[in-house]
Order: C-alpha cells, then sequence, then structure tokens
C-alpha cells in the first residue's frame, strides 16, 4: 500500500476494527500538524497512535509543530517508550527538536540517516553546542542534517567570543565518534557550520551540502575563513555544495557577498586530495583568478564538476576581463571535467585559437552567466561564439545559460558543428577501409 493521508476519523474506524498493530508491514511514520495546530485534535487520536507501533517502521518523521510544539511532548515522551518497546528497527528519522525526550527513542534505535530542526534565542552558543555534542552518541549514523534558526542577532561580540571559544575545544574530543558519518547537511548561518565541524568528527566526510541564511554581515567573515580551515581537516572530502539562500528583507548588491568568501578561503580547500565536485552558488568569490582555477587541475586531478557561477574571474596578463579566452585554459589544464558553471564575457569575441589546437576535454554541460546582454550579439558573432565553444569543447552535450532562449540557438549551432565533425570522421574512416580492402583485393 502507497502512502496515505488518514484522518482522525477514518483513524479511529480502522482501530475499532483491526488489532495492533493495523498495519503490520508499515515502513514509514509521519506525524504533522499541518491539517490543524489544534491540540485537542491531536490529543483526540493520540491514544490511536499506539496501535501503529511495529517493527516494520523504518522511517519516523515528526515536522514542526508550529511555534510551540512544547504542548505535544506529554503525548511524544509516551509514544516514544511505546515506540522502543515494540520497534526498534527505525534507521532514517527526521525530528522537530524543541520536542523534548526524542533522544530517548534515537538512543535506543540504529540510526543511520537523522534529519534534526531546531530554533534558538538566547544563549544560542550555549545550546545549539549541546545539542551538537549530543548527536555523537548515536554511533552509527552515516548522514546527518541540521537545520537551525537563531532568532537573536547576533553581533561583533559575539563572533569573538566564537572566535576564542571555538579554538579553545578539545580537537581530538571524540575522535572515534560516528565513524561512518560520510554526509552532512548543514542549514543555517556561518555559525552553525563551524561548532558542528568542531564537535562533529569529520574523519570520513565524504560529502557536505551547506545551505546558507547568511545575513551579509562583514563581521561574518572570520567565521567563513575558520570554517573553510575546518574544511580543508576533512581529508577525504569528495563532493563540497555551498549555496547562499540570500535570506534578507533588502535586495542585496555585490558588495554584500563581495569578500565574505574569497579565493584565500577557497586556497585552504587546496589540502584536499580526494576532491571531484566544488558548487559554490550564491557568493560573489572576491578576487577568483583564472590561474587559480588552472592552478586546481594540478591538486585536484579526479575534479569533474566546478560550480561557480555568480563569481568573475581575474583575468591572466594581457587578457580582458572575464574573457571568453579563460575557457581554452580550463579545457586544456582540466580534460576530465563533466560540468562547468562559470561566468564568462561572452560577448568578448577577440579570440584567437591556434590551428594546431586539439582539445581533449571531455565537459559534456556547460552553463555560462554574464552581466552583458548577449542577445545584442549579431548572427555571425553567435555563429563564432557556437564556433569557439565547440573548438574547446568538442564533447558538449548541452551549453546553457541565464539567456534560455539564445544559449538554445548557441546550442544547436555547437550540436551542429558536432554532427559535422562526426560525419567527416565516419567518410574519413569509411574512405580509409574501403582503400584497405581495394589493396587487399
Amino acid at each position: 500500500m502507497d502512502a496515505k493521508h488518514i484522518t482522525p476519523y477514518t483513524f479511529i474506524r480502522l482501530a475499532q476494527l483491526h488489532p495492533a498493530p493495523i498495519f503490520p508491514a508499515l515502513r514509514l511514520l509521519r506525524f504533522s500538524d499541518s491539517e490543524s495546530r489544534n491540540i485537542r485534535k491531536v490529543k483526540h487520536i493520540a491514544a490511536g497512535c499506539f496501535l501503529l507501533v511495529s517493527p516494520a517502521i523504518k522511517t519516523l518523521i515528526i515536522d514542526r509543530f508550529g511555534p510551540d510544539p512544547t504542548e505535544h511532548n506529554s503525548f511524544f515522551e509516551a509514544f516514544f517508550v511505546s515506540l522502543t518497546q515494540g520497534s526498534t528497527n527505525i534507521h532514517d528519522l527526521t525530528v522537530d527538536g524543541r520536542i523534548s525526550h526524542w533522544k530517548i527513542l534515537a538512543s535506543s534505535c540504529n540510526l543511520r540517516n537523522l534529519c534534526f530542526y531546531k530554533k534558538f534565542g538566547q544563549n544560542w552558543t550555549t545550546y545549539l553546542s549541546v545539542d551538537i555534542k549530543s548527536l555523537r552518541s548515536f554511533n552509527n549514523l552515516t548522514s546527518i542534517k541540521i537545520n537551525v534558526d537563531i532568532e537573536d542577532r547576533y553581533n561583533s561580540e559575539d563572533i569573538q567570543n566564537l572566535l576564542q571559544y571555538v579554538p579553545e575545544l578539545n580537537s581530538s574530543e571524540c575522535l572515534n565518534c560516528l565513524p561512518h558519518l560520510n554526509h552532512m547537511t548543514l542549514i543555517g548561518d556561518v555559525a552553525l557550520f563551524v561548532l558542528v565541524l568542531q564537535h562533529i568528527p569529520s574523519n570520513n566526510l565524504k560529502s557536505i551540502l551547506i545551505l546558507s541564511r547568511e545575513r551579509f554581515d562583514m563581521i561574518l567573515t572570520p567565521l567563513w575563513a575558520l570554517f573553510f580551515e575546518q574544511l580543508s581537516h576533512c581529508q577525504y572530502l569528495e563532493h563540497i555544495l555551498i549555496l547562499g539562500t540570500k535570506a534578507t528583507l533588502r535586495t542585496p548588491t555585490a558588495s554584500d557577498f563581495a569578500c565574505i568568501i574569497s579565493q584565500k578561503h577557497l586556497q585552504s580547500l587546496l589540502k584536499l586530495k580526494h576532491l571531484w565536485s566544488l558548487q559554490i552558488s550564491g557568493y560573489i568569490i572576491a578576487d577568483l583568478h583564472e590561474a587559480f582555477i588552472v592552478q586546481l587541475a594540478l591538486l585536484w586531478n579526479q575534479l569533474s564538476d566546478l560550480y561557480l557561477p555568480d563569481s568573475q574571474l581575474v583575468p591572466t596578463v594581457g587578457s580582458t576581463a572575464q574573457s571568453l579566452g579563460a575557457l581554452s585554459h580550463i579545457a586544456l589544464h582540466h580534460p576530465n571535467l563533466k560540468v562547468l558553471k562559470l561566468s564568462v564575457n561572452a560577448t568578448d569575441l577577440a579570440i584567437t585559437i591556434p590551428s594546431n589546437y586539439h582539445s581533449r576535454s571531455r565537459l559534456r554541460e556547460l552553463f555560462l552567466s554574464t552581466r552583458d546582454d548577449v542577445r545584442d550579439l549579431a548572427a555571425p558573432q553567435r555563429l563564432l561564439l557556437a564556433r569557439y565553444i565547440y573548438r574547446v569543447f568538442p564533447s558538449l552535450k548541452v551549453v546553457s545559460g541565464v539567456e534560455k532562449e539564445f544559449w538554445e540557438e548557441i546550442n544547436a549551432m555547437v550540436q551542429a558543428f558536432k554532427a559535422v565533425r562526426q560525419e567527416a570522421l565516419s567518410e574519413t574512416l569509411m574512405d580509409h577501409h574501403n582503400s584497405i580492402t581495394t589493396t587487399s583485393t
């Protein structure tokens, strides 16, 4: 039976007709107050929920219960106790951390994946640290998702206290905890990211996803520097994704983004030897040099995905800002790239490719963003742009960009160049085969 939404009245009727457990093969159980936040309705069906306890349950989801979930604490406390007695096979748990006693359940289960949400007010540093450290007791976790809202807007004094607090922590603390943890998703502010990487062992971490609700305060820059330094010690990291959600009441400007993350921060990641995917979107990386992108190839020879669509490249000496020529250099030094998203000046067509240039690039997907209006390019210029892209990335399957219709046209031209080339190669091979056949006869 597929997942169904059961109304309280249907549920009560089922409970009357069927002995416990009502659904002996039930694998997923979800609590939500999306239909009503009326505590009386929750109490109305609370007793019947105990009839759902089944050894087959693998996934338990407890959604956010309004602004004050404590009114449900007595029910969940009793339900968790019942669940631990009747179903200890739960592997996946999503929970509103404001509901007390959830750790009673988690500690008795063989959890693999944990999604944890909580909102903090005053003294958030202390309470958040306590909650993060408590997660270390779930020793079989392979994946953690932590979503935190900090209601108090912290000031420069909070930042300085945090910068002093983190280095004082015992870095060797609980190094053997969470030996199977390989994926982490963090949603919140950079203070959360720093505290998590300080308290949660990341020896075997392979993937980290950051969704930042950045406030665009420059006072946060030292925390970002500390966070990137922490990342550099996650020696087995393969995939880094950082997305800025731009959660702010006003429209952000370029100056908001600049210097929050810079090339200097990225340089600390050069210690990583297994990275194959780096994606940073929503932030303009300050002082990002074309030469640095080329340097990555020397240290990250497994790099397959590179997403930096919002960051202007500082050109090499002798080339214009954000020149398309950067693409040929990237293709030359990163032949194993499969996906590339970058900001370039696609209207700067004053570029030349040597006649003996031969690209070994295996790039499949290319996304280009530009501040210039590419729609102003005339038909001959568009053809020149498509020809250049094809020469640089001959294996491309998709070319796209912000101006969807324009890039669809460029993509069609690139694919046409590719088809002509493949047809010419086929004819050459056929002629060669016929020549061999004639000679042999």
